[in-house]
């Protein structure tokens, strides 16, 4: 969030398992739960930086996707985290 004096502001709001499965459905349904246990409107999430595991990216039923197609998210924007890429290339070049 932007705070009143124009800095960005970052904190978590939550950590929640995932208890049987974790496709794209799952994690939104805890995703919205949260929001909605902290009085949060939806369209306030504008953003998501993920891996790039397919329940998350997944373009109809991943994550991205699906909040993609919820009307609830008008300007909803996707990125793949690069600090797991990164992460990624170093083990591999090692």
């Amino acid at each position: 969030m932007i705070s009143p004096d124009g800095r960005l502001k970052e904190e978590l709001l939550d950590v929640v398992p995932l208890k049987d499965r974790t496709r794209g459905i799952d994690v939104k349904e805890a995703m919205m739960d949260v929001f909605r246990e902290a009085n949060l409107s939806f369209d306030k999430l504008t953003a998501i930086a993920t891996d790039g595991a397919p329940s998350m990216i997944g373009s109809v039923n991943g994550l991205m996707g699906l909040c993609k197609s919820d009307d609830r998210f008008p300007d909803f924007w996707n990125f793949h985290c690069t600090i797991i890429v990164n992460n990624l290339w170093q083990k591999h070049s090692i």
